[in-house]
């Protein structure tokens, strides 16, 4: 692993003329869309503020059934609106990678956004290390549960010089797989090379195409954090299957890649462990202790949790302590009300 410390430069005011020449990538920005006519315009807008402007940004919409569409054809040329029949967020990237006209892609999901100068550093970083297929940054993540709704206003701070990493070895994906899509771009021959999103996969299909994107190349991340996830109460991604998912992208990396696997055996035991200690201390805060106990004799397979006694006492009291938990936010959320309404 190489750390370097990347050459800083101010952005120039520059209109879109003036950006679109040969020395210059076209950035394909990709949005999958599916019924988020609520969220759409702010992913949109934080692209189009971008102090990196020669890109073209482009919207799946995954055959939505409420305004979405209208939201996105609402902001004329800047916006190319690609319409499908519901196919899934794989499908809808994949869309979007057919349609890209640059030499880079960027994902956005409809629901969040990105820090003006996200692009204009990727590009950078690109241009400058032409080993480089893929490059992430660090992420902020708003929870309904921790964090309430948010803004970006209120997470941007001023940045000092850019600090990034270039991998050449894939072990440190392996082992922090989850850059977060709207955080990464990719060189769109890279991309088609790999055959994009494996459509098979419900959750796990970034992780899946990170490690085919990566797998023998290099990579790199932007230790700053310029993408804003916002993480709605319910997604996929929160859910309980989501976690068989994430072993069975495990599974298609260590038989696809033997060699790699049997080279770090261990690694992958930790992760598969990692997986599953994940998902029993979910169903433990949800009050599913005899689902937790199901996973923890099977997690047995792959070695030994930390403290499996420990969570085999916690299994059988994780129903009632699961309702107090409900109970208490329902009473803050009570007392907050009857405040305000005083007030």
């Amino acid at each position: 692993m190489t750390v370097s410390r990347a050459t800083t430069r101010t952005p120039s005011n520059r209109d879109a003329n003036n950006c679109k020449n040969a020395s210059e990538p076209l950035v394909s920005v990709v949005i999958p869309a599916f019924n988020c006519d609520g969220c759409l315009s702010r992913a949109i807008k934080s692209v189009l503020e971008q102090t990196y402007t020669h890109f073209q940004c482009i919207v799946v919409d995954d055959g939505s059934t409420d305004d979405t569409a209208a939201v996105a054809a609402s902001y004329g040329g800047n916006v190319k609106l690609v319409r499908q029949e519901n196919s899934g967020v794989s499908s809808a990237r994949n869309t979007g990678i057919e349609h890209a006209s640059g030499e880079l892609i960027a994902f956005l999901d409809a629901d969040d956004c990105w820090h003006p100068s996200k692009l204009e550093k990727q590009v950078q970083l690109l241009q400058e290390h032409q080993d480089v297929v893929l490059v992430s940054t660090d992420l902020i993540t708003y929870s309904p549960e921790r964090l309430g709704s948010g803004s970006l206003a209120s997470v941007t701070q001023p940045y000092g010089p850019d600090i990034f990493e270039i991998h050449s070895d894939f072990l440190p994906l392996f082992r922090n797989p989850y850059l977060g899509t709207p955080s990464v771009m990719v060189r769109t021959h890279r991309a088609r090379e790999v055959g994009g999103f494996d459509t098979t996969l419900p959750i796990g299909e970034d992780v899946d195409f990170f490690f085919r994107v990566c797998k023998g190349r290099c990579y790199a991340k932007i230790r700053q954090p310029l993408a804003i996830i916002h993480q709605r109460s319910g997604s996929l991604t929160r859910t309980l299957p989501g976690y068989r998912y994430n072993l069975e992208v495990i599974d298609r990396l260590e038989h696809n890649h033997p060699l790699f696997a049997h080279s770090h055996a261990e690694e992958f035991t930790r992760q598969r462990l990692s997986v599953y200690g994940r998902w029993i201390d979910k169903c433990l805060y949800m009050g599913k202790g005899q689902q937790a106990r199901t996973l923890l004799r099977e997690s047995k397979k792959h070695g030994r949790l930390e403290h499996p006694s420990c969570l085999i006492l916690k299994s059988y009291f994780a129903q009632p302590i699961a309702w107090l938990r409900k109970f208490a936010r329902r009473f803050s959320w009570m007392t907050e009300t009857t405040a305000s309404r005083e007030y």
